[in-house]
């Protein structure tokens, strides 16, 4: 095994030789190695272990290409998405100045269109819903009555039970004025029936 030790001339020569065979191994490997995928760990592993070094040397060594690589590929996206966006503005003049096309069907191919250029920039809402649960065993009187019976027996429930039916209630008038029940508009006849 080589000397990989830093600070010397013959180090760095030596880690230029370790930086080629690291390269050599990943591209290698089946499928090559891909930087960001579910392997790249177990890529780093079975490389270290080949050239008997820690798992981190290979990844300190392969970085630099993996940066490149993601910035090659950050470009090359900007480039396509550039790409399509310019398609799809050709897309809407060619919509707007067709005069086969009837309004509705203008409309709908526009719908089409916006919704790809939304993807597209990714403005288009989130297709997530949440949905929220509502009763009556939420309710802060209901786990305030839950928490002062916790622990009581069916039968002292019963007994708590009786003992609330019997406390006597406030009468509470229901006020039913003319807002309850409005009047019918008046039928107006029209001359001659």
């Amino acid at each position: 095994m080589t000397d990989h030790s830093r600070g010397d001339r013959q180090s760095d020569m030596a880690t230029e030789e370790l930086t080629e065979e690291i390269l050599d191994l990943a591209e290698s490997l089946p499928g090559g190695y891909v930087p960001g995928s579910y392997r790249k760990r177990g890529n780093r592993k079975k490389i270290a272990a080949e050239l008997g070094v820690h798992p981190i040397t290979v990844w300190r060594h392969l970085r630099p290409f993996v940066e490149e690589k993601r910035e090659m590929n950050s470009e090359a996206f900007n480039e396509y998405r550039n790409n399509q966006f310019s398609r799809i503005t050709e897309k809407w003049e060619e919509i707007e100045n067709d005069a086969s096309m009837s309004g509705a069907e203008k409309h709908a191919a526009w719908a089409r269109w916006m919704k790809l250029e939304m993807d597209l920039l990714g403005t288009a809402a989130p297709s997530k819903s949440i949905t929220a649960h509502v009763g009556s065993e939420s309710s802060p009187l209901f786990l305030k009555f839950k928490k002062a019976t916790a622990g009581l027996s069916e039968e002292q429930l019963e007994e708590t039970f009786a003992q609330l039916a019997s406390v006597p209630r406030e009468a509470v008038a229901t006020v039913r004025d003319a807002s309850w029940f409005p009047a019918p508009e008046p039928k107006q006849l029209e001359s001659g029936e």
